[in-house]
Formats: structure tokens, C-alpha cells, sequence
């Protein structure tokens, strides 16, 4: 089983999937993987620790029995905490990392190849019963302006993928949820699904007149059809073709330094490079830091595999 997070934006996401049939290593498995489970939330200003929400999230998921964080991969779709996903799985209690070689987002209908995104947001100047004709009105604004977005950047409506999202609150209660929000034909099928997400995050069914809008979301991911990627041509052993720097390092004087002696350019890197920890991966837009507790590898179609030692 694997957990995706999806960081990107204003809304975030975590995804519980089965990883498809032929698990992390097969031609595009992000996309053929299968949402078990997901949990969205609305990012917060980053103070302090700035991961603290994600790993209480995500500890939630576990502590409901909807993942078993021992046994579970996590897997960071996009650039925001990929150069942090190791310690983030060490903070989490997870022993297996994915960093795969493209750029994903999670929508409510599956992971999505995307080469980039906007969001869009309106918060109401008050919280507000669930009222269809409100929501549509709010969502068509947005919705077109996402179009006019995409066009201006030389690309069709077609090439885009559009979520939508409410933050739900209780009239009576504290602290709110995000909701997808996949069709607003229904009232009576919104409402069921509000009340679904509410139980599943709080473990209790409000009732219709509790329930209130605070604000709507809309992402907008530019997708990238087709991303299969192929094989990388395998390993020749000689991985010093990746290497951009290394620092010889005194194990007498400095044992346990996190610092990394050896940098390498991923895309340099080929299918079966392997080596241990502490090292740094630089891709185009982050630079991935893999603790000394991790050993790593470069799978067939690209991805980035850590698995973490045992104490």
C-alpha cells in the first residue's frame, strides 16, 4: 500500500492507494494506481515547523486504521517536500520512500501527470448554508478564468483538469474540512457526501442544518498525457558519471554527520545506481536529502526508491 501527498498549492492532498498491479515500478503506475482513501486539506501560512500539519494528518489516517505506517511507502507526487521526504517518513515512523522521476497531482479522480497548476479561491464573507445556486455561481467565475489562464499560455481547456473543492465547517463545531466536490447537480447528493467526509475526519454524521460553506477552491492542473516513461538504459557500475561533488569525511571525528559527502545529478543517474546515505540528489527544481539511515536506488523506469535500515 502506499500513501501519495501532493503538496502543491493552496490545497493539499494524501492519498491512499494500492499502487496498481504491478506495483511502483511499472510504466506510469502513478496513473493506473487506484485511490483507496483520500484526505484533502486547506494549506496553512508556513510557521514554525512547517510540516507539522501533513504529519498530523497523516498520523490521523493511521491512528483510524487506514494505513499501517510501518509497512506503507510514501510517495511525494510533486516538487513541494521532495527534498524533506525521507525525514518526513522518519517523522511519520514509515521504512520506504517513492520519489518518482515526473511531476504528479492528486484530483479526486486519480493521480494526474501535470506540468504545472493554478488555484483559485472565494471565501464568503460569512459561512453559509450549502446552497447550490451560490456555489455554481462561484465556480463558473473561477472556472472561467481558469480557461482564460490556460489559453493565454497557448494551451486548449482540454489540456487542463479542474477540481473542485468547499471548506465545510459545523454551524455549532470548530475547525473545518475540504471537501471535493465532484457535481452539483444533486443537493441531496452533495449533502451526502459533506456528511461521508465530515464522519470519516471527525467520526460524526452532522445534520444537514449544521453543516456550512466557508470558502471555495478550484485547481486547475495542467496535464501532461501520454507520461510513460521509458526504461533508463541500465547501470554500467560506474556511478562517478553522476557525481558533482564529493567530500571526503573523517569517521573518527565526525562518525554520525548528516552532512552529505557525495552529490549526484539525477538525471545522469541510470537504471539499478544504488549506494547508501548521507547524499544529496539533485533534480531541476529541489535537491533530495537522504539520511545516513537510508540505502537508495534508481529503478527501471526511473523512480527513486530509499528504503530505511532497521534500528
Amino acid at each position: 500500500m502506499l500513501v501519495a501527498m501532493d503538496l502543491e498549492g493552496s490545497v493539499h492532498n494524501v492519498a491512499v492507494c494500492d499502487g496498481g498491479p504491478e506495483g511502483v515500478d511499472a510504466p506510469g503506475w502513478p496513473i493506473r494506481a487506484s485511490i483507496l482513501r483520500l484526505h484533502s486539506w486547506l494549506a496553512a501560512p508556513v510557521s514554525g515547523d512547517r510540516w507539522s500539519v501533513l504529519i498530523g494528518e497523516v498520523k490521523e489516517l493511521a491512528a483510524r486504521g487506514v494505513i499501517d505506517l510501518g509497512s506503507t511507502m510514501v510517495v511525494m507526487l510533486g516538487v513541494v517536500g521532495r527534498g524533506d521526504a525521507c525525514r518526513l517518513a522518519e517523522a511519520l515512523g514509515a521504512r520506504a520512500v517513492c520519489i518518482p522521476r515526473h511531476r504528479y497531482v492528486i484530483s479526486p479522480r486519480g493521480i494526474v501527470a501535470a506540468g504545472g497548476f493554478r488555484d483559485y479561491s472565494r471565501r464568503l464573507s460569512r459561512p453559509e448554508p450549502v446552497d447550490l445556486h451560490v456555489m455554481r455561481e462561484a465556480f463558473v467565475g473561477m472556472m472561467d478564468q481558469a480557461a482564460d489562464d490556460v489559453q493565454a499560455v497557448r494551451l486548449e481547456q482540454d489540456d487542463s483538469i479542474l477540481d473542485r473543492y468547499a471548506e465545510v465547517s459545523e454551524a455549532e463545531g470548530q475547525g473545518a474540512v475540504m471537501v471535493p466536490v465532484e457535481s452539483l447537480s444533486d443537493a441531496d447528493w452533495l449533502m451526502s457526501r459533506i456528511q461521508r467526509v465530515v464522519e470519516e475526519r471527525w467520526g460524526r454524521r452532522p445534520a444537514d442544518d449544521a453543516v456550512e460553506i466557508v470558502s471555495l477552491h478550484l485547481r486547475c492542473a495542467i496535464e501532461l498525457p501520454g507520461m510513460f516513461p521509458a526504461r533508463l538504459p541500465p547501470t554500467d557500475e560506474r556511478i562517478e558519471r553522476a557525481l558533482i561533488r564529493w567530500v571526503e569525511r573523517d569517521p573518527v571525528s565526525d562518525p554520525v554527520s548528516q552532512t552529505a559527502d557525495r552529490v549526484y545529478d539525477r538525471s545522469r543517474l541510470l537504471a539499478g545506481d544504488r549506494g547508501r546515505g548521507p547524499v544529496r540528489i539533485v533534480e531541476p527544481d529541489v535537491v533530495v536529502d537522504i539520511g545516513s539511515q537510508w540505502r537508495w536506488q534508481v529503478t527501471e523506469y526511473g523512480h527513486l526508491a530509499c528504503r530505511r535500515d532497521r534500528a
